[in-house]
């Protein structure tokens, strides 16, 4: 082989690693870029201001619904606390209910007892 011929062949070759070695160079760039957004962590961030968006997004909406209906919020919030406290509220309805029937069978008994008593004798008068 002749002396230029040589020189391109080799020139061919550098250009040719040094291509593959910027490849190579990229390659591994991306794949430490997928590596760091396939980390759990990294998900798990993602997910979570996902989620944060998404309720802020709908804490806005629910706001101006809110606003522009106020008897029908106020109706099912009304709706939604008597739900959550509807084993305390049985409660106080049930010791109520007991209150009541004790004070009717205590009325009960004192009028049984003062229909017992014996009567004083009352005087007439007669015109």
């Amino acid at each position: 082989m002749s002396e230029p011929a040589k020189n391109t062949s080799t020139r061919i070759v550098e250009i040719a690693e040094a291509r593959s070695t910027a490849a190579r160079a990229r390659l591994l760039d991306t794949l430490s870029q997928l590596h760091a957004r396939l980390s759990p962590k990294a998900l798990a961030q993602e997910a979570a201001a996902n989620l944060m968006d998404k309720g802020k997004h709908l804490a806005t909406g629910g706001r101006d619904v809110a606003i522009k209906n106020p008897v029908k919020t106020a109706g099912i919030v009304a709706g939604i606390g008597l739900f959550l406290a509807r084993r305390p509220l049985f409660r106080l309805l049930q010791r109520q209910v007991q209150r009541d029937e004790h004070a009717t069978a205590a009325k009960s008994i004192r009028s049984t007892a003062t229909s017992n008593r014996p009567r004083a004798a009352t005087t007439r008068t007669l015109k």
